[in-house]
């Protein structure tokens, strides 16, 4: 037969499929090595900050294995006999799209790995007709494809490769094979006729190597749980690949717990060399790194707040919705590894690669194979000696529920999915994304993790609680102990319990007669050495214990003491505010969820996997101690926080003891402070409220704000000292408002949005809620939604911050509206008066300050502060608030104080009624706000209106003010500053009204003051204390205060504390029980202070000076006060 010799154009494409990893199989069966399957996309492993120079180091880059260097085309007959190779260095090559036709992409997955790759062309010299099998290799030196290794088919497909651990891109071989049908399944190449003149055969190769890209999602982790990534590397690795076979072989298809065959046993490298770093500048694998390192701005940071984080996050557009997508490009840095095929495993066994591998360890939360970890253990690395894996090391956090820190280890075996399959094939992209949950260590994947340190009794380091009053939080315990071993008791103790605040340098010692300088004066409260008043617990602020008296303690019948301070010990003691014991029975696991404890003052006790977690009440007492003595369960502090300690001792009943107060058992270093540390935070108060009128949808930036000293005048931005969360707990029309993040010029938004259930005045509700991750500034967005169309909406804001532990309200209005706010008939009135027949038409303009029983009143302009800014404030600094001048009147020419009148507080007379079908509020209008009985804690507790106080913005505002000026000075005639007060608000609706106190603080004018020097009186002084003191609390005997000051040392600077007065119509009496019997007391106004939170009725001879002391019935001297009125 003549031979025919034709011209063969050979067109050789390889492709790389992309397979990533998940819980469900996301793969074809009916596909080996291509398609883009999702394989291990999904672990679910359980739980284990960005700078502004990160430092992600290391793998390869995603296409570094993507060139034709060289090319040699095998010819053998249909005998599989050789007949001729040739080799090719350098051929032309150019970009493809195409794909082979028997490539099934799963549906999950359609797409490739890659949006192109490499086509090479080349000429084969002429060849006879006839029948060939043929076949491609790549990137296969020419000297190491010997005669021997060339004519014998075996041979060339088992021609074994060895890694190259010194320049990974070097392991870029590739084998295939030529078809008419384009198909490129398996190893065999098919049978080709070549019977034509000129023919083109296309071919498609495969890497014997794949490579997996590692991403990291933390969407399902539990608030407060951080990880930070540290490392990421591959391991155990083949040394060796077969060229154009299955490697090692083709595995059994049945599940084994051991190797699956002889040749299954290869040559592994253990450590490839192969490794990704996240450490931040100036850190690196060998530093020891402090604790206090791991914050947000760590490169590996992950969080529920900021859950995406791989190689490249830090450079992805922010527009990117897909961020996952995008971390698994064709080009991100990838692990390169040879195909290792380990067969499967076997469901339930130490082959499963679940740490639960049956549904009695999953129901008690335990780990099958806990031993699984140490290398020597049948269940390490799934019981696959020989499989390649993933291990990420880092570092966690377990701040809220849970308190726990340390090292932690991830390790996932590769393979087609992540419950039995341990095949990792050539020619793949494993997509890996770990994706986290829960609590950074809870059970689940492998994991390997210890605490750090590897403390016996672990908790919170600081602990926090709310600035207010009656708040509790839970302090979280946590030790380690089998589930049978129980908690025979826990006992707590306070050790140290602080009314003054924290930090504070310059305080008042009590060394001197009068304070020498201005700092002690505002520190107040500093007043006496360590050894005086700070060691008296019963002064604090903390309890162990819920307080019976949520408003105020009784006043003791008997107030004889021989020592300052001590009024309070004994309701202290009777009570047990400072020592609680819990038995064994109220420590079994509990039945009952963790808002039931609250609600029910008593502790939570949950274990799991080798680990006890105790939840124990705190709280912050009553609004006021016994009530002359100053002391309170709030911080009245901006500034500072408030400190007590607390020493908790667990006794288990295998006899194990853990005290707090031990270092071998916290791992506290020596000079670290032993016991719970728990910090009171400090008082917050801007913003309070957001205000718009009826047809005012203008959004309002919050971002809460703090000041950092009392002698500052801007306010700082405040940072969570874990992560933080806003929602809306009640609001009269549903969606009238709604929160979103926002970003600023300085600060990008870092909030995310879930669903969160709360309990809230007996309710349990679900709300959209803006979550802010760790250690971030708490701002939000309002959003007003429509009109109010004349009849006022109310809503009450909630943050939660620092874990959730400390809470904050912002109030909400629109519509200024007269409106029965709290649903008994009584139509508040939302501006003071003006005049007699005028009101503000702004609520936080704060009117005319009015003698009683006149309408001619003093002008706002005149009631301002002598100085500005106002800090650093002495006695003396009120001389200038006096009414030194003429002030400037509503209804007539400038009057002096003197010049202006009033009518006799002493009899029944009123102010004239009002204009405007208005009437001035009475004593009992005010009274409906407040429980009718005090004293009875259950009508206290239950009582469903309430106060706060703080600064509020009104309808030209946008945004919160950063200078005292601008936060308090608001005036009339419109401006974007805001005003402080008190907000009256109602649990059930959500409803509120405000009470402005003045932009200088002091919502009232006292008659006179004698100066205790110069022998002066100053009338008409601008200022809120009713108190005839000039200046400074005494320091030796004064009054009823036996050890003066020592007795009551917030009252120390009593004279620049700052609230309000508002007039009633009239005088009014009241029968009262005082030194044990019916007594009948007149008062004529109500009490607003700013300072203290007090709320209620002020008597008649606070503010009334009568001419005669002999004879009071001749009437006397009024002070100037606010009015609010009633709608009729």
């Amino acid at each position: 037969m003549k031979s025919k010799i034709y011209d063969i154009l050979i067109t050789i494409v390889f492709y790389l499929a992309a397979v990533s990893c998940a819980e469900d199989p996301l793969y074809d069966p009916s596909y080996i090595g291509e398609g883009e399957a999702e394989v291990t996309a999904e672990v679910t492993f359980t739980p284990l900050y960005p700078a502004l120079s990160r430092a992600v180091t290391g793998g390869t880059p995603g296409d570094a294995i993507k060139e034709i260097e060289n090319l040699c085309i095998v010819f053998y007959n249909e005998k599989n006999e050789y007949v001729n190779h040739f080799f090719y260095d350098e051929p032309t090559t150019e970009k493809s799209t195409a794909q082979p036709d028997d490539v099934k992409y799963n549906e999950n997955s359609p797409h490739r790995a890659e949006t192109a790759t490499k086509k090479a062309t080349v000429k084969i010299p002429k060849l006879s007709y006839g029948k060939y099998h043929i076949y491609a290799v790549a990137n296969v030196a020419k000297e190491l494809l010997t005669d021997e290794v060339v004519k014998n088919l075996e041979n060339l497909k088992k021609f074994t490769l060895e890694w190259n651990e010194e320049n990974v891109a070097a392991n870029n071989q590739m084998f295939g094979y030529f078809s008419a049908n384009n198909a490129s399944k398996g190893f065999d190449a098919p049978e080709l006729i070549i019977n034509q003149k000129n023919i083109t055969l296309h071919a498609w190769i495969k890497r014997a190597a794949s490579k997996v890209t590692v991403a990291f999602d933390g969407t399902g982790l539990k608030d407060g749980v951080e990880i930070f990534i540290k490392s990421v590397t591959i391991k155990d690795i083949p040394k060796y690949c077969y060229l154009g076979a299955d490697n090692p072989a083709t595995p059994s298809e049945e599940g084994v717990s051991g190797p699956v065959k002889d040749e299954t046993e290869i040559e592994i490298i253990e450590n490839s060399g192969q490794v990704m770093t996240y450490y931040p500048d100036g850190i690196d694998a060998t530093s020891e790194i402090p604790t206090d390192s791991y914050d947000s701005n760590w490169p590996g940071y992950v969080s529920n707040g900021q859950p995406i984080n791989g190689f490249g996050a830090d450079k992805l557009d922010p527009t990117v919705t897909n961020k996952l997508e995008a971390l698994h490009s064709e080009t991100t840095n990838a692990f390169y590894f040879y195909e290792n095929l380990q067969g499967k495993g076997i469901e339930g066994t130490p082959t499963d690669k679940h740490q639960q591998v049956c549904e009695q360890d999953r129901t008690d939360g335990v780990v099958s194979y806990p031993s699984g970890i140490d290398p020597t253990n049948i269940a390490w690395k799934d019981a696959k000696k020989y499989g390649s894996y993933i291990e990420v090391k880092a570092y966690y956090k377990s701040g809220n529920e849970k308190e726990g820190e340390g090292e932690i280890t991830y390790r996932f075996m590769l393979g087609k999915d992540a419950a039995l399959d341990y095949n990792a094939e050539r020619n793949h992209h494993y997509k890996l994304t770990l994706k986290f949950k829960g609590w950074a260590n809870d059970v689940d994947w492998h994991i390997d993790y210890r605490k750090e340190p590897e403390t016996k009794l672990r908790f919170p380091h600081p602990f926090y609680i709310s600035y207010l009053y009656g708040q509790t939080a839970m302090i979280p315990l946590e030790f380690d102990a089998p589930k049978d071993v129980k908690i025979k008791n826990i006992t707590a103790r306070i050790i140290t319990n602080n009314w003054s605040p924290l930090d504070c340098k310059d305080g008042f010692d009590g060394g001197t007669a009068q304070p020498s300088n201005w700092w002690n004066g505002a520190y107040a409260r500093y007043v006496s050495t360590s050894n005086v008043v700070n060691n008296k617990p019963w002064n604090g602020f903390l309890s162990l214990r819920k307080s019976v008296n949520l408003v105020a303690l009784p006043e003791p019948e008997n107030l004889e003491h021989n020592e300052p301070s001590i009024l309070n010990k004994k309701h202290y003691e009777d009570e047990n505010l400072g020592y609680r014991l819990y038995s064994s029975d109220e420590l079994k696991i509990s039945d009952y969820q963790l808002y039931e404890a609250i609600d029910d003052d008593k502790p939570h006790v949950s274990w799991d996997n080798g680990t006890y977690y105790v939840k124990i009440p705190i709280w912050t007492r009553a609004r006021q101690l016994i009530a002359r003595t100053g002391y309170t369960g709030n911080n009245p502090y901006n500034a500072y926080y408030r400190q007590a300690i607390v020493n908790v001792v667990v006794e288990l009943e295998d006899g194990t003891i853990l005290d707090s107060s031990d270092s071998k058992v916290t791992m506290n270093p020596d000079d670290a402070i032993q016991n719970i540390e728990v910090k009171q935070v400090h008082r917050l108060v801007n913003p309070k409220g957001i205000y718009r009128s009826s047809n005012n949808t203008k959004s309002f930036d919050v971002e809460l704000k703090v000041l950092e000293d009392d002698a500052d005048v801007e306010f700082k931005n405040l940072k969570s000292a874990g992560p933080w969360r806003a929602y809306v707990i009640r609001e009269s029309d549903e969606n009238f408002i709604s929160l979103e993040g926002f970003s600023t010029d300085k600060r990008p938004d870092t909030t995310s949005e879930a669903d969160y259930t709360f309990k809230y005045s007996g309710d349990i509700l679900t709300r959209r809620s803006i979550e802010g991750r760790n250690d971030t500034e708490i701002a939000f967005r309002i959003n007003f939604n429509g009109t109010s169309n004349g009849v006022p909406r109310y809503a009450i804001i909630r943050v939660e911050y620092n874990y959730y532990y400390c809470y904050h309200l912002i109030f909400v209005r629109q519509g200024y509206e007269a409106h029965d706010t709290f649903d008994n008939g009584i139509k508040w009135c939302t501006g003071n008066n003006i005049s007699k027949d005028e009101i503000t038409n702004n609520p936080l303009d704060e009117g005319t300050l009015f003698k009683f029983g006149n309408w001619n009143g003093i002008k706002t302009g005149n009631n301002v502060n002598s100085k500005t800014p106002w800090r650093k404030i002495s006695p003396d600094n009120f001389k200038q608030n006096a009414a030194n001048k003429k002030l400037e009147m509503t209804d007539s020419e400038p009057l002096t104080w003197d010049e202006i009148a009033n009518a006799n507080l002493l009899t029944e007379t009123s102010f004239p009624k009002p204009g405007g079908n208005r009437r001035i509020a009475t004593m009992e209008d005010y009274s409906t706000l407040v429980p009718k009985n005090l004293k009875d804690p259950v009508e206290v507790e239950n009582w469903h209106i309430k106060t706060g106080y703080g600064i509020c913005y009104g309808d030209e505002a946008d945004k919160t003010a950063n200078t005292i000026d601008d936060a308090f000075g608001y005036k009339p005639g419109g401006s974007a500053t805001g005003m402080r007060g008190c907000f009256v608000y109602d649990t059930r609706t959500g409803g509120n009204i405000f009470f402005p106190i003045g932009s200088s603080g002091y919502g009232h004018r006292k008659h006179n003051l004698k100066h205790p020097t110069d022998g002066s009186t100053y009338c008409g002084v601008l200022r809120y204390s009713c108190n005839d003191r000039w200046g400074y609390f005494n320091t030796t005997d004064d009054g009823i205060y036996k050890y003066g000051v020592y007795d009551a040392p917030l009252f120390l600077d009593i004279f620049r504390s700052e609230g309000a007065i508002y007039w009633f119509d009239k005088s009014s009496p009241s029968v009262e029980e005082e030194n044990n019997k019916p007594q009948t007391f007149y008062y004529p106004a109500w009490d607003i202070n700013y300072s203290t939170f007090d709320f209620e009725k002020i008597r008649r001879d606070n503010i009334w000076k009568s001419i005669d002391d002999k004879d009071p019935q001749k009437s006397g001297y009024s002070d100037a006060c606010f009015i609010r009125c009633i709608q009729e």
